[in-house]
């Protein structure tokens, strides 16, 4: 287990340097560059200053020395100076961390509170209404866009429920402007969020706990346990259960960069101030160094959550063996 840890950590820093490597040469493949908004908003600046500018952000270097001077300062642990604001790019992802985690955190938690015991009892109900229902409410969040779900939400759960005279949600922000911040005034700006984030994840996850239990449910185990006399509850919760959950945990570990991509999507809809509407922003403002900064940190993120879940996998089952 520990020439196995030792031998993943090792591979990680390549596998970060390969996903610079690419989005930093994408990026500068992209029409246009930090510098077009100034053209735009400032009609009259002169090549001079402009090509001054450039120079300030190093952007007259050639591509490959950008590219080194960058890693040089990452390897220091600088993520560099935005070019939008020149500010630290570090700083400005610490900041918006939390508030995205608080987005993502909660999304799972009703993903998993509602996936889980609808997949049992469709599987445990096979061919039923119920299971029918829940097949057909799952493959309808799957075509579903996510964009479309949080605008429906918005007209309906803070245009129209004012005008019908039902309690509105806040439909931007995290908190309110006036008054704002206590636990309730938060909680109302989270709940049509985190509904848009968890439902791709509530159709994909029922469908999934349904197809193990089925499996598991047909098994030997499964029937020695019934004819040994044990209530139908013990079966499937003391036994079909547990062993149907176990591949459950590479799904949720696969799930943290889903959830970090999904919300992107959703920040942007609801101006909730976190690293996904940051990564947007920082796109159409082609902001080199913090697309950069936020991709090495997915990037670390997600190999960190792939290597967490081999390591609990591997704890949960024991059956499994690193070499």
């Amino acid at each position: 287990m520990a020439r196995y840890i030792i031998r993943r950590l090792l591979q990680m820093p390549l596998l970060l340097l390969g996903a610079t490597m690419v989005t930093f040469a994408i990026v500068h493949l992209v029409p246009g560059g930090p510098l077009d908004d100034l053209r735009l908003s400032i009609p009259g600046i002169s090549p001079e200053d402009l090509a001054r500018i450039e120079a300030t952000l190093g952007l007259d270097l050639p591509v490959h020395r950008q590219y080194l001077n960058w890693l040089g300062e990452l390897v220091r642990g600088d993520l560099g100076l935005s070019m939008a604001d020149q500010r630290p790019v570090r700083d400005q992802i610490i900041d918006r961390l939390p508030n995205t985690l608080l987005l993502t955190g909660s999304s799972l938690l009703v993903a998993l509170a509602i996936s889980v015991p609808v997949g049992i009892l469709a599987a445990t109900r096979r061919n039923s209404l119920f299971d029918q229902i829940a097949n057909g409410a799952s493959t309808l969040g799957f075509a579903l866009p996510t964009f479309w779900i949080g605008l429906i939400l918005i007209l309906l759960m803070s245009v129209q429920a004012s005008t019908w005279g039902f309690p509105a949600l806040p439909s931007s922000g995290m908190r309110s402007v006036i008054d704002g911040g206590g636990l309730r005034d938060r909680l109302e700006h989270l709940v049509m969020p985190v509904i848009t984030l968890s439902i791709v994840q509530v159709a994909g996850w029922m469908r999934y706990v349904r197809a193990q239990m089925l499996e598991v449910l047909g098994q030997d185990f499964v029937r020695t346990a019934r004819s040994k006399g044990l209530s139908e509850r013990v079966v499937i919760y003391g036994h079909a259960f547990r062993n149907s959950l176990l591949p459950m945990v590479t799904l949720l570990g696969l799930a943290l960069p889903e959830l970090f991509a999904g919300a992107a999507i959703v920040e942007t809809i609801f101006t909730w101030p976190g690293i996904g509407a940051l990564s947007v922003q920082a796109a159409a403002n082609r902001d080199y160094t913090m697309i950069l900064g936020l991709t090495v940190f997915i990037a670390a993120i997600t190999l960190s959550a792939n290597l967490l879940t081999d390591l609990i996998y591997a704890v949960v089952d024991p059956r499994i063996k690193y070499k």
